[in-house]
């Protein structure tokens, strides 16, 4: 059981934007938190020019929860990732460029997978 989460939240373009982990690596969160905010922003801006559609699902949430064997999932809303994706040490750049990717990813799917599904 994680217990109480930690919650951290900011704002980008009118979306109101959550970071959230167990409370154990709440300060491994908090020191990254800026630079997941700044990411997450610069996604929202380069998928809105991308896409021409405004993310629809009001606001943004990210949970890192423990042993979350996906990696990660994308939920309108939500998307959770492993909480392996919290560094508890110093990273290196390659560590935060692959975190960089799946947060790019995950976000994609709120358009491609959320917001529009195949017809099959």
């Amino acid at each position: 059981m994680a217990g109480p989460y930690h919650s951290l939240t900011s704002e980008h373009d009118g979306i109101r934007l959550g970071l959230h982990c167990r409370r154990s690596l709440a300060a491994h969160l908090d020191k990254d938190a800026e630079e997941l905010f700044e990411l997450t922003g610069q996604c929202f801006d380069e998928y809105h020019r991308l896409f021409g559609i405004r993310y629809p699902f009001g606001d943004y949430h990210q949970a890192f929860v423990p042993e979350f064997n996906a990696g990660a999932m994308e939920n309108p809303g939500c998307v959770t990732f492993t909480d392996d994706l919290v560094f508890k040490a110093r990273a290196t750049d390659s560590l935060r460029a692959t975190r960089a990717t799946v947060v790019a990813h995950e976000m994609a799917h709120q358009w491609f997978g959320d917001l529009v599904t195949m017809r099959w």
